[in-house]
């Protein structure tokens, strides 16, 4: 409904096609003639250009961390960024969904390095999941726990 692709799935072979994409905006960059934004989900980071004038006011009212949906064509980028997955391509947005709007200022940063106190990251887990090392240490708890119980389950042990 809101994605045909997941923002760290595209690539130079899918330049040319028209792509649903929603996410959170990691950053925003206002060059005056062009808006970037780059929109991450838990798959990956796209960045997304805007060119145009009624989009560029709509951008306004987006902070970092909003949700956003925006449907757009997938162009290869000028300046590659060897540093992203998707770093050979951008999507040029033709429409842009503001589906959920973030406050202003946050309690904290989310992809930082500078550490939040305990009580407050507990207070706006919400947020605090969004972290991508918090993800990404999830993720490997639920792949080693689906191995052990794959691996017992073989065995012939149950879980109780």
């Amino acid at each position: 409904m809101y994605r045909t692709k997941n923002l760290g799935e595209l690539r130079l072979s899918n330049v040319g096609e028209k792509v649903e994409l929603a996410g959170w905006v990691q950053k925003i960059r206002d060059l005056g003639a062009m808006v970037f934004i780059d929109l991450r989900d838990e798959d990956g980071i796209t960045q997304v250009v805007i060119n145009d004038a009624t989009l560029q006011n709509q951008v306004k009212d987006i902070v970092k961390e909003s949700c956003i949906h925006i449907e757009g064509k997938v162009v290869e980028r000028a300046s590659k960024n060897p540093k992203m997955a998707t770093g050979d391509i951008e999507v040029i947005a033709n429409k842009i969904e503001i589906l959920g709007k973030c406050k202003p200022e946050l309690p904290f940063e989310i992809n930082s390095d500078v550490e939040a106190r305990e009580d407050l990251r507990l207070e706006y887990r919400f947020l605090d999941l969004r972290n991508d090392k918090l993800h990404k240490n999830i993720l490997l708890r639920s792949k080693i726990l689906k191995a052990l119980r794959d691996r017992m389950d073989e065995l012939g042990f149950f879980e109780i």
